[in-house]
């Protein structure tokens, strides 16, 4: 036995205790080529046969881009192409039957041991940007007043960690008491419980849109939050609010105009504010027709900047469809993440089935001039519909999606290289199925507008961050049921064995480890958020000051849907910051959770509903 040989085995054995010999991803001796051959081969027949009776989730097209991948990965094997191979695996809907030969296929090329140096290569682009004039556009009112805070959250029971399976947290309502507070930190301890600090309820931002959509970024005195589609800026620590609307910032209108999707950003390396806004497509402002594409505007602004124009002068710079290999396609969903030097953006292309990641190193956006072009790199995946970047990573940049209900992948790419790398976990027991959840008024909040059959995209992958010992923290909205039987037309029966009484929040713990040349993705806890009387769904995850903090909406049962705000490391300890009067069928897609700097450990950006939908806003973390 060589010695490269004899430390491979020796790492499996060493880390066997983690969790991690069955998903090593490499074996002890490379098989022969034909031998890979013969049991990848032997399962594409099933795995043919079962995308056609993939559930309803997957529609029509995707079954069709399914199927051609399974073609195009027999070619891929009977050439020896096992990289090629092994991606397009991951492209193939995860779900239903498909699943168990999907993973039976991946097996045995991870295991083959011809698949360890795999990985993807992003490309290179540039782009020219611009300036606004900041001139101080007309504010539309300031914005002020507590909000609401009838409605505490939580008392959380423990269960003891057992490896690969669901630690549950059953909640029991307790009420409250809000202490307002006017220090600008507070002592806490780990264990302390959750609190509010100076929460807000802005005013109805006029926008005509729904969901509103709320992202955030918080750096000293000065807090933005935006939405669909509004700016919200205040300079006095999130006590009042005034309005600008971006039509009037950015004056041109390409492709269509602003529409929807916004995140914001705040990065205390270069001090700047970093604004992603979403433009409508270029066909009669009609994303689905054919040809139809669209761009996001990347604006910067420095804290003086936006207070001396109340949130008007930025520089920008255009990604366009056609900039990431996307022409005649339209791109939605967006997120943003912040590493140590770069900024990291996600987004998928709905009519191409496909996902992009991307990143810009931030000395750029900070130090070129708006109208000079600048270089970007990025990933376009055909196949993975929703990549969410992880927030907090410093020198590597992550990016998770859920494949199917058994795995997690991660894809990871270091800030020396220009190579993506990817790795799966093995998930346990995520229930899929029976989503729908109504509110007094008879109106199912979660499940009857929702793709994918629970709550949007955030059935998929809803939030994640990596928190101070580099362990990468995964949330998403999961429902009752695992999946059943199939009908004849693929469609779950709903028949799978109920593990929770309410839709609710997963969280999957993962630990990078890295062992000489060698490293692991082990999942060292799978865990519930769940409460017998009402759901939980949408959970933003990000951390700070050694703790994970999270927002995330509730409702359902005798309660309207609220926004609300927790710490899930150290002592877990949720709570209500606001919650609603009237019900609606479609809620998302989009909260925040950022650091709070010396105001609070967290600032939470969610809304509610009342006669309107309303954004609201607070600083949190542990106090007495």
């Amino acid at each position: 036995m060589s010695s490269r040989v004899r430390v491979a085995v020796t790492v499996g054995i060493s880390l066997a205790g983690l969790g991690v010999a069955s998903d090593v991803g490499w074996a002890a001796k490379v098989q022969p080529v034909p031998l890979v051959k013969r049991n990848v081969t032997g399962n594409l027949p099933a795995l043919r046969n079962s995308i056609p009776r993939l559930p309803r989730i997957v529609g029509a097209d995707a079954r069709r881009a399914d199927l051609a991948f399974a073609r195009q990965l027999q070619s891929a094997t009977s050439t020896g192409n096992f990289c090629r191979a092994l991606d397009l695996v991951n492209r193939i809907d995860r779900v239903g039957a498909a699943a168990t030969e999907l993973n039976r296929i991946e097996s045995a090329l991870v295991r083959s041991g011809r698949t360890r140096n795999c990985v993807d290569r992003p490309a290179l682009r540039t782009l020219r940007g611009g300036q606004t004039p900041g001139v101080g556009i007309a504010p539309l009112g300031p914005i002020t007043g507590p909000t609401s805070h009838e409605q505490g959250e939580e008392r959380q029971i423990p269960h003891l960690p057992i490896r690969l399976s669901t630690r549950r947290f059953n909640s029991g309502v307790q009420r409250q008491v809000f202490e307002p507070s006017t220090s600008s930190a507070f002592a806490a301890g780990v264990n302390d419980p959750i609190k509010l600090i100076a929460p807000v309820a802005l005013a109805d931002p006029h926008t005509g849109l729904t969901p509103p959509d709320p992202s955030m970024a918080v750096a000293g005195n000065v807090v933005l939050i935006t939405g669909n589609t509004y700016l919200a800026v205040s300079t006095d620590g999130g006590r009042t609010f005034t309005y600008q609307d971006p039509a009037k910032i950015f004056t041109d209108s390409p492709d269509g105009g602003i529409c929807c999707d916004q995140v914001l950003q705040f990065d205390p390396g270069t001090q700047r504010f970093y604004w992603l806004v979403q433009y409508w497509c270029t066909v009669q402002k009609d994303c689905r027709k054919a040809g139809a594409e669209n761009r996001y505007r990347i604006a910067v602004a420095s804290i003086s900047d936006v207070v001396a124009s109340a949130g008007t002068r930025w520089k920008y710079w255009n990604i366009r469809s056609r900039d990431v290999g996307l022409a005649g396609n339209w791109i939605d969903f967006p997120d943003l993440a912040v590493g140590r030097n770069f900024l990291y953006l996600t987004f998928n292309s709905p009519s191409k089935s496909a996902a992009v990641w991307l990143r810009i190193r931030k000395t750029d956006l900070r130090d070129v001039s708006g109208f000079s072009s600048i270089a970007f790199r990025y990933l376009l995946k055909s196949g993975d519909y929703v990549l969410k970047p992880v927030q907090n990573t410093g020198t590597r940049g992550y990016v998770v999606r859920r494949a199917g209900t058994s795995a997690m992948e991660l894809k990871y790419w270091d800030d020396t290289s220009n190579t993506v790398h990817t790795a799966r976990v093995a998930l346990k027991d995520v229930p899929t199925q029976d989503c729908s959840m109504t509110t007094p008024d008879g109106r199912d909040f979660l499940g009857s507008a929702a793709e994918f059959g629970c709550a949007g995209f955030s059935s998929r992958v809803s939030g994640a961050a990596m928190d101070s010992a580099g362990r990468i923290w995964i949330g998403w909205t999961a429902g009752r049921r695992l999946e059943g039987t199939k009908d004849s037309a693929g469609n779950d029966r709903n028949d799978g064995r109920k593990l929770f009484p309410n839709p609710h929040v997963e969280l999957a713990v993962v630990q990078p480890i890295r062992v000489f040349a060698f490293e692991f993705f082990p999942l060292i806890s799978q865990q519930a958020i769940y409460n017998n009387a009402y759901a939980y769904a949408y959970p933003y995850l990000t951390s700070a000051a050694g703790e994970v903090g999270m927002s995330y909406l509730a409702g359902g049962g005798s309660q309207y849907m609220g926004f609300g705000v927790g710490l899930l490391s150290n002592t877990r300890s949720l709570r209500r910051v606001i919650n609603g009067t009237v019900g609606t069928t479609r809620v998302g897609d989009y909260l925040a959770a950022r650091p709070g700097g010396s105001l609070g450990t967290f600032a939470g950006a969610g809304y509610f509903i009342s006669s309107v939908e309303r954004p609201a806003f607070t600083y949190f973390g542990r106090g007495p």
